[in-house]
């Protein structure tokens, strides 16, 4: 099932500086609202590995932050993840939390940018000082002004993807626009 956004809403989407892949002009648009603490979160990265690998040139991903309240290390979570997009590592960075769900307290943050090749000094500073707490709060506005209540959240080509952890329904839905655009 899937929900339109107006095409307002659709533009702040993929407007802004979120950390994203692919081609700004890709004829897929995918905007994923994440909690690096969410099961749901880290069950979607199979599905989006999936959707990459039969239409990466196609296919623009952009990340966007969701991290709920009772999730206790998912703000800070999300808080590094900025801060490894400002060094160019934010896919290793990401990975790595998705696979590590368990361990996303400070330091065990601050261990991976370390394996990672991360300026870890500057990495520490940004957590320090918050740095990216006004980006991660404006993915919340978005959030509360979609009305977005399920983790994680998709929106492809301006259309809410309901149920965005199956495979399949991410596939149809990229074929669907595919053909449409032909």
């Amino acid at each position: 099932e899937k929900l339109r956004v107006s095409s307002a809403d659709a533009a702040k989407l993929t407007a802004s500086e979120a950390p994203a892949r692919g081609p700004r002009d890709a004829k897929l648009q995918l905007v994923e609202f994440l909690d690096y603490q969410s099961t749901y979160s880290a069950q979607a990265a199979t599905a989006l590995h999936t959707l990459a690998a039969a239409h990466g040139d196609q296919l623009r991903l952009v990340i966007r932050m969701f991290p709920l309240p009772e999730h206790t290390h998912a703000r800070l979570a999300a808080e590094a993840a900025l801060a490894a997009h400002a060094q160019g590592k934010f896919w290793e960075l990401h990975a790595w939390m998705l696979s590590h769900q368990d361990e996303l307290d400070r330091a065990a943050l601050e261990r991976a940018a370390g394996v990672l090749q991360l300026d870890v000094p500057r990495f520490k500073a940004a957590l320090d000082t918050h740095r990216y707490a006004a980006a991660v709060d404006a993915d919340l506005a978005l959030v509360e002004q979609l009305t977005i209540t399920a983790m994680p959240s998709m929106f492809l080509n301006g259309e809410r993807i309901l149920d965005s952890v199956d495979p399949k329904l991410l596939m149809d839905a990229a074929e669907e626009y595919l053909a449409q655009a032909e």
